[in-house]
C-alpha cells in the first residue's frame, strides 16, 4: 500500500523537487512568470493525486464509494487545504531561514487562486465532466 501511494503522490513530489531547484538557483527572484505555472502544475498535480488515492482506497475498500458531488467537494477542499498548507510552509521558511519564497500578501493570494482555482478545480471539473459522459454512455445519471 505505501508503495502504491509514493507513486500516486509522486508527480506532485517531483514538482516540489524541481521547485526547490529553481528556489535554490533563485529563479523566482530573476523571472516572476515560473510561479504561475507552478502554481497551477502544483494544483493539477495535487488535485490529481488526491482523485487516484480515493479511487485506491475505495478499491480497497477502506473508503465507501462516493457520489460526483460529494467526490468534487473532497477533492476540492483536500487540495485547497494543501495550497494553504503549501504557503504555510512558504512562510515558515521565509520566518526561519530568512528567505523570500513569499514576495507580498498579493503574491500569496495569487499564489493560492492559481493552485485552488486554476489547478485543482479545473481538474475536478475536467474529472467530473469525464465521469458524467461515462454515466450517459452507460445510461445512468450521475448520482
Amino acid at each position: 500500500m505505501i508503495k502504491k501511494l509514493v507513486s500516486i503522490f509522486a508527480l506532485p513530489f517531483l514538482l516540489f523537487c524541481f521547485h526547490i531547484v529553481l528556489s535554490l538557483f533563485d529563479v523566482y527572484q530573476k523571472y516572476h512568470w515560473p510561479d504561475i505555472p507552478m502554481h497551477v502544475l502544483g494544483g493539477v498535480f495535487i488535485a490529481n493525486s488526491f482523485s487516484l488515492a480515493l479511487t485506491y482506497f475505495q478499491e480497497k475498500k477502506l473508503l465507501s464509494e462516493l457520489n460526483l458531488l460529494s467526490t468534487s467537494v473532497f477533492l476540492f477542499a483536500l487540495t485547497s487545504t494543501a495550497a494553504v498548507f503549501w504557503e504555510f510552509g512558504e512562510f515558515s521558511w521565509d520566518f526561519f531561514v530568512h528567505a523570500s519564497a513569499q514576495m507580498s500578501l498579493e503574491d500569496t493570494m495569487v499564489d493560492m487562486f492559481l493552485g485552488i482555482f486554476w489547478g485543482g478545480a479545473a481538474l475536478i471539473v475536467f474529472l467530473a465532466r469525464h465521469d458524467i459522459k461515462e454515466y450517459t454512455k452507460k445510461g445512468k445519471i450521475p448520482q
